[in-house]
């Protein structure tokens, strides 16, 4: 499959009082994609894999085991294929790790539990010790967890009491009172590059909150806060590379919708949006270069992949959706580094790898462009005979 976007020239030139018009019509094209399983995948986890995170290096893969409570630690090799470590899995304090993120330094995973966060010391083989607790109460459900970039403070969406928690990580501890979001069941988080505003999905409410960020890890609503996704029950969400939309996956309705990031943080929906999606998209991650979006499929058991258009519009690629290899994709994560996808296998205990090429867009001529190409010098060659024919009857 070619997948094409499209952009139109209105064009206008005059020859001799004779006015002559032109529409080109340009086309852009990318070559076909497709996800590759890694060799071996999919590959074993513990009991009811959930989180998963990427090392910012691109080295190691790390899995929340929910049921049995350890953290899977998996080395990375350059085809994708997937190595479990000495030591791992690596037990947890707390119970039911859900959700987990590393800083940006890539030597600390903060761990979302069913009553607080674990943090763990990442050492260079990749291996987990836990150096910090801080427990909540009443106990809390925690599902979305990001790091600021300056990696100062780790933001936690709490469902149950509808609230954003900041913790600070050196030293480990609360940051004030936890900050409503003014919606319900809020679920999952994300940062803009700059740090300076927090992305907070209300599933029971269907709206999205948007914070601004303090420099001292402080949160308050922007104006116009929580936004309407259009769609109802939103739950995991996903930025691009570059800040400027924010994808948002709606697993009952099988839609994912878009919003377009203004520079105050405000969020409004590009054309078309909410975009129809595959069987019950549950996870969402955007490639490395910001051209591609993957969604793991809970009812489908497969991975979606979606070109991003220039206008933030999502195109399905030739294949898709892609087979997982195993039973209830949730979490989704790509590296930062290379082109490679992860997926958590919840209810085959697994997690699969897959790879992934990206290819230039290339401009190809299109019939339509060159029909008006031509269409269009046969007017001028017209204009330039009636031209002269007039110059020779004077």
């Amino acid at each position: 499959m070619l997948s094409m976007l499209k952009k139109s020239n209105f064009g206008l030139f005059v020859i001799g009082g004779i006015s002559i018009c032109f529409i080109v019509v340009t086309a852009t094209y990318s070559m076909a994609q497709t996800l590759t399983p890694a060799s071996g995948s999919p590959f074993s986890t513990g009991d009811r894999p959930d989180g998963v995170a990427v090392s910012p290096d691109g080295k190691f893969h790390f899995v929340a085991n929910n049921t049995d409570n350890t953290i899977s630690v998996f080395s990375i090799s350059s085809n994708g294929a997937l190595s479990e470590i000495s030591g791992s899995p690596f037990a947890c304090t707390l119970t039911n790790p859900y959700y987990l993120t590393t800083n940006r330094a890539g030597n600390l995973l903060s761990v979302g539990a069913s009553n607080g966060i674990m943090f763990f010391d990442i050492a260079a083989d990749g291996s987990l010790s836990e150096v910090g607790i801080c427990m909540v109460s009443p106990p809390p459900y925690f599902e979305g967890l990001a790091v600021s970039p300056d990696d100062k403070y780790l933001f936690a969406a709490e469902r149950t009491n509808n609230k954003v928690y900041v913790f600070s990580l050196a030293p480990f501890g609360i940051v004030g009172p936890p900050f409503p979001t003014g919606g319900s069941w809020s679920c999952d988080v994300s940062i803009n590059p700059a740090g300076t505003y927090l992305f907070v999905s209300n599933y029971n409410s269907h709206n999205v909150t948007v914070f601004n960020i303090a420099g001292d890890g402080t949160l308050s609503q922007i104006a116009g806060s929580p936004f309407s996704t259009g769609d109802t029950y939103p739950g995991r969400i996903a930025m691009n590379p570059a800040g400027t939309l924010l994808f948002v996956c709606h697993m009952w309705s099988d839609k994912m919708t878009v919003f377009d990031i203004a520079g105050d943080g405000t969020l409004s929906q590009i054309a078309g949006s909410p975009f129809l999606c595959d069987d019950g998209p549950n996870g969402v991650a955007v490639s490395k270069s910001g051209n591609f979006l993957f969604v793991s499929n809970l009812n489908g058991n497969d991975i979606s992949m979606y070109q991003i258009n220039v206008d933030g519009s999502l195109e399905a690629v030739s294949g898709s959706p892609f087979v997982s290899g195993g039973i209830a994709p949730t979490s989704i994560k790509t590296s930062p580094t290379t082109n490679l996808l992860f997926a958590s296998l919840r209810d085959s205990d697994q997690v699969a790898s897959f790879s992934f090429t990206e290819h230039p867009q290339v401009g190809v001529p299109t019939l339509t462009q060159w029909g008006m190409i031509i269409f269009s010098l046969l007017l001028a060659g017209t204009a330039i005979f009636v031209l002269r024919r007039r110059s020779y009857v004077a």
